[in-house]
């Protein structure tokens, strides 16, 4: 990213902060006595996080609502999918409301799924009950549901907000500069800094949505039921020019340790029981699944490496409970979700990447300054 144009985004971020407008900067100190709660609306997954005021964690959960699923040509957000998405919201306000805290104190971040709804409404998409990222934020999200500090991050602002997230209690030096990678269903963000300060950050609009619509499909096009190897690597070969190059400057990211944050990480820190995974990890778990047809999956995904069961506890932050998509839905997105972050590991020329368990929710309730560049 261009010195100028980083400027101008790091601006555009302090001022934000500073809004007048119910917003980050107006998180209440750590020193705080109530409770807090995030809310992430992302393009397949919506996450709460609820914290005391010591930072301990009383909830953490996730419900698949695949709010990014299917949108056209048109831009637009379909009706199905603007009615899931609010039947997980009203669950986990009612979750945030039973830890003290009303939907007005909860901080609300969207991205891709909200951000690139933004076609025209025309008399056909009224019919058909569609609508804008934007319209569906002021009625649905803030008025229907008294959500007002919800908001639509912008591709840097999603990526500076995962950096956050990703290196919360990190333990190391103050100098050390990380690659932090955040996949989503609609989008992934690579951002290159330490702890304090950010040296590029880049976003870009492909996330397991598009790997699974455009490279994990049947030769004569359709989706895959069981994936082989040779259809693997066909997909990887795809990969090639859905993803050619990083967001940002490959050079700057050489040296960095790399870290992938968001719900690719934490169930693979779950499932493997360790704080970092190799590539040839990742490949055996992608065989793994793709060689199930996809309504076997849930079963997999509900267990660790050792074929332990999870915790409920890990199946809500997980998204893997009846609340959530219950195991089958992430089962068949997995593959998508494994290949992207493959390709991300490739461009970055590293064997090895560790899994933060924190992400952009536990910024926002942390109370933490945004990085300076």
């Amino acid at each position: 990213m261009p010195p100028g144009r980083a400027a101008r985004v790091v601006l555009a971020l302090v001022l934000l902060l500073a809004a007048a407008r119910p917003g980050l900067a107006q998180r209440a100190p750590r020193t705080a006595t109530r409770n807090r709660a995030a809310i992430d609306m992302g393009s397949s997954g919506i996450k709460l996080l609820v914290t005391d005021p010591r930072g301990r964690t009383l909830a953490d959960e996730k419900i698949g609502a695949s709010l990014g699923k299917g949108i056209g040509p048109d831009r637009l957000l379909p009706k199905e999918n603007r009615l899931r998405a609010v039947a997980a919201l009203e669950t986990l306000v009612a979750r945030a409301a039973r830890f003290g805290v009303a939907p007005g104190q909860i901080e609300v971040i969207t991205t891709a799924a909200v951000r690139n709804a933004n076609g025209r409404m025309t008399a056909a998409a009224r019919r058909a009950r569609k609508t804008t990222g934007q319209r569906f934020l002021d009625g649905d999200v803030r008025r229907g549901l008294g959500l007002s500090r919800a908001r639509i991050l912008t591709g840097e602002e999603e990526a500076l907000l995962g950096h956050q997230g990703a290196l919360i209690g990190w333990q190391g030096s103050a100098d050390t500069v990380f690659a932090v990678v955040d996949t989503g269903g609609g989008s992934h963000q690579v951002i290159v800094g330490t702890r304090a300060a950010i040296r590029a950050a880049g976003s870009t609009q492909i996330g397991s949505n598009q790997v699974a619509e455009q490279a994990l499909v049947a030769a004569a096009g359709g989706t895959l039921d069981v994936v082989t190897p040779k259809d693997f690597a066909e997909a990887d070969r795809r990969m090639a020019a859905l993803v050619p190059s990083l967001p940002i400057d490959a050079a700057g990211a050489r040296g960095a340790v790399p870290v992938v944050t968001g719900g690719t990480a934490k169930f693979l820190g779950h499932y493997f029981r360790r704080d970092s995974v190799t590539r040839a990890d990742i490949e055996a778990l992608r065989a793994k699944v793709g060689a199930l047809p996809t309504s076997a999956r849930a079963a997999l995904v509900k267990k660790d490496v050792t074929g332990k069961a999870f915790t409920r506890r890990t199946r809500q932050l997980l998204g893997l409970h009846a609340a959530g998509a219950a195991g089958g839905e992430y089962g068949a997105k997995l593959p998508a979700k494994l290949t992207l972050l493959l390709r991300v590991m490739s461009l970055l020329e590293v064997t090895e990447i560790h899994l933060a368990q924190t992400d952009a929710r536990h910024a926002l309730v942390g109370g933490a300054a945004p990085p300076s560049r």
